[in-house]
């Protein structure tokens, strides 16, 4: 008898209805714990260890262990890391560039490499399940959730680029989930504030939407996320308006009766607005587990015992299913067996330390960097610098003032406008620095207008985030337009980085030269800074489709 075998016969239904909850409760550490002691959570979510943790790595480690030691059943722990497990503990972890940087390498060799070395870092803190990888479409530019954390807006291309990085992970013992199923790439609403509607019909999904999972999903991925979207030519005869992820026509029908899906189905933040607002806690739970889903990530501003009760109560009154709550946590603990959970050993302070510096890990990460960096425009590099007797200003875009993370992200955000200066002074060590608002101010133009002409060379750097609940995410204002058509009047050689969604690219006024880094990377702004001034060539290619002149595959030398 297998070690799943034997644990599924000795629960009890509490137990059973607790394993298909992964808490992400980030005020409610008490009560999480008395669940892990009775065995009535199926996971733990890392916001919660950071939460409690404050990004002490000390303090990662001895709650790790406590969660280990404490709990009945072991339970999964679960992280978002798409930029690596620094995206959620800070210093601990290396960084890597995102999904659209690792394709700009055209490179499928380098996303398996990324995944792998994210996932042996996340395994290493003791977790088995990872938010990753996006396998959506990106085929609408204007989209404000996706963008650049997709691979591109080419199928095959997204396909070929996911199948590595699942392998990537499933090689590292992390159980993937590919998101967000059914596809969120040509929506134009974020689905953290409003449900987005993908009216396209059947044949089309087939082809574009649903392709990458369906191929990756046949092929043995482990997980899948499921996406708080309304897709009417999937749900005929459902109350208009369901999202996927409450959709049994979806979630049973298509997933587990149509394609025979074996892997986990758990459903993305039941705490964002599409569902919370709409459903409410309990009942979005008892809907989710009903449509098909085996997990529920719980709601992040709520108890878990409210999420819990409503299902256990859901369950007794026959409202779900008992044969397909069985059939879900045999599914659970099958999967917790594969990647370890039953064999999983307590974490050292010597393993938080050596996360803050994995040299292997970091050496890959610049080299994806280092590959993906596309010279969009070249008309005037290298640049001449200091070296060349050169006065050089740089001009970088601040955060909103108290942005320091994105909910229902996970992901901490910190300035890099000054890294970025500090690696451009390594080619120009005089440069200056001028800081501008991301929606810069009449007054910070017209500032800049008066110093510009003490300048030779101008770089302007915009960092375009992908933000939830954030309005104007993946964009820019038209302040940043105004900007830098006052800078090319100025006579001045200017340069244009994007550090971040590359479809701006098709907003912003052209310049001498333009790069696009598709992220903060540090390695990928060390990168920038490396071509502007000539000790780099470039060597990445667009992944997207900008316009009809920068085209998929574009990226000069």
């Amino acid at each position: 008898m297998s070690w799943a075998e034997k644990v599924f016969s000795s629960l009890t239904l509490e137990e059973k209805v607790g394993q298909v909850i992964i808490n992400r409760g980030l005020n409610y550490p008490e009560s999480m714990e008395e669940l892990l002691k009775e065995g009535k959570l199926g996971g733990v979510g890392a916001v919660v260890l950071r939460k409690v943790c404050r990004n002490n790595p000390r303090g990662l480690v001895d709650y790790v262990n406590k969660i280990i030691e404490i709990s009945k059943i072991p339970p999964f722990l679960y992280i978002d890391a798409e930029q690596g497990v620094s995206d959620m503990f800070g210093k601990v972890g290396t960084t890597f560039p995102n999904q659209m940087a690792i394709a700009a390498t055209h490179n499928p060799q380098m996303a398996y490499d990324a995944a792998y070395a994210i996932s042996s870092e996340a395994n290493m803190l003791g977790f088995n399940i990872s938010c990753n990888p996006v396998l959506d479409v990106n085929s609408n530019p204007n989209n404000p959730i996706i963008g650049v954390r997709a691979f591109g807006d080419n199928v095959d291309f997204v396909i070929d680029f996911g199948r590595q990085y699942v392998k990537g992970m499933q090689d590292a013992k992390i159980i993937p989930t590919g998101k967000h199923f059914p596809g969120h790439g040509d929506t134009s609403t974020d689905s953290h504030i409003s449900m987005p509607v993908v009216d396209h019909p059947r044949e089309y999904l087939d082809n574009v939407e649903l392709k990458p999972f369906r191929v990756l999903m046949a092929e043995g991925m482990k997980g899948i996320m499921t996406a708080h979207i309304y897709f009417p030519a999937l749900q005929e005869g459902e109350e208009p308006g369901t999202p996927a992820t409450l959709s049994r026509k979806i979630m049973t029908g298509l997933v587990k009766e149509e394609w025979k899906y074996e892997g986990l189905v758990i459903t993305d933040s039941l705490t964002m607005k599409a569902i919370k607002d709409r459903f409410g806690i309990g009942k979005a739970a008892v809907l989710a587990l009903k449509a098909g889903n085996d997990m529920i990530l719980q709601d992040y501003d709520s108890d878990p015992k409210i999420t819990f009760e409503a299902l256990l109560e859901a369950v007794k009154s026959g409202e779900i299913d008992m044969e397909q709550l069985d059939n879900s946590v045999m599914k659970i603990l099958k999967f917790k067996e594969w990647c370890g959970v039953h064999t999983r050993q307590k974490i050292t302070y010597e393993t938080a330390e050596m996360l803050t510096s994995m040299t292997k890990n970091i050496e890959t990460s610049k080299k994806i960097a280092e590959s993906s960096v596309t010279v969009v425009e070249n008309g005037k590099l290298p640049l001449s610098g200091s070296a060349g007797g050169k006065k050089v200003l740089v001009v970088a875009t601040t955060s909103d003032p108290g942005l320091s993370e994105a909910k229902d992200m996970a992901v901490l955000l910190t300035e890099k406008y000054y890294y970025f200066y500090n690696s451009i002074k390594r080619h120009a060590p005089d440069a200056k620095l001028f800081t501008v608002y991301e929606n810069p101010t009449k007054e910070q133009i017209e500032k800049l207008s008066e110093i510009s002409g003490n300048y030779d060379e101008i770089i302007f750097i915009t960092f375009v985030r992908i933000l939830s609940y954030k309005e104007g995410s993946g964009t820019v204002p038209q302040s940043q337009v105004d900007l830098l058509n006052m800078l090319n009047g100025s006579g001045r050689s200017i340069s244009t980085v994007v550090a971040g969604n590359p479809y701006v690219i098709d907003k912003l006024p052209k310049t001498d030269n333009i790069l696009c880094t598709y992220c903060e990377c540090i390695y990928s702004l060390d990168a920038a800074a490396d071509i502007l001034f000539g000790k780099l060539s470039p060597k990445g290619k667009l992944p997207v489709s900008i316009n009809e002149k920068y085209k998929f595959g574009h990226g000069l030398c």
